[in-house]
């Protein structure tokens, strides 16, 4: 006996969750559009001196971007001083997105480079979800790293480069059934 209510039971709270569509049930059948998916993603690159990587973005609908430069300056103090080096770090965007190149230089780790690319959408019109699918800044950013030496013994520096970003996407999701009355 106990197990036919066991089975009972469960074979019920399938029906009720799934509804007699199997589609879910208790939705009104409206669909909206919600963007509340964000994610971010970390990049990583190590290096040395002077060099230009390529860092390709494949996701869609980037809100915002930062490159950080980190180095560590490898001339130990001697008798004359220390000159610290400077480094410059130069981004430019892929092509589709109308930004310009943007570029930091300076002796003190790190440097950074951010852009607001795009904000997530407040429309919840499941007719505007292909709207919203920004490909601007997809694709393959170009960072160039360069090092002015400055120390008598200094061969130049070991940097890491991390890039940060973030994207939304969207989702068609459908309308609860007005909750009435309390359970």
């Amino acid at each position: 006996m106990g197990m036919l209510a066991l089975l009972l039971s469960a074979g019920l709270g399938a029906a009720l969750a799934t509804g007699p569509d199997g589609d879910g049930g208790g939705g009104t059948g409206e669909q909206y559009a919600d963007w509340s998916l964000r994610q971010t993603r970390t990049v990583s690159v190590q290096g040395e001196n002077g060099e230009t990587v390529d860092i390709d973005i494949p996701e869609h609908n980037l809100t915002s971007i930062t490159f950080t430069l980190t180095w560590t300056d490898d001339e130990i103090i001697s008798v004359i001083g220390r000159r610290d080096d400077v480094l410059s770090l130069l981004v430019e965007p892929p092509s589709t997105l109308e930004e310009q190149p943007e570029a930091q230089s300076g002796s003190v780790s790190p440097l950074a480079v951010a852009l607001d690319l795009a904000v997530v959408p407040t429309d919840d019109d499941a007719k505007h979800l292909a709207d919203y699918d920004y490909t601007n800044a997809t694709g393959r950013w170009k960072v160039s790293v360069t090092v002015d030496a400055n120390g008598v013994h200094d061969q130049g520096n070991a940097w890491g480069l991390t890039v940060r970003y973030t994207f939304y996407t969207g989702r068609l999701l459908e309308r609860p059934e007005p909750v009435v009355g309390g359970r």
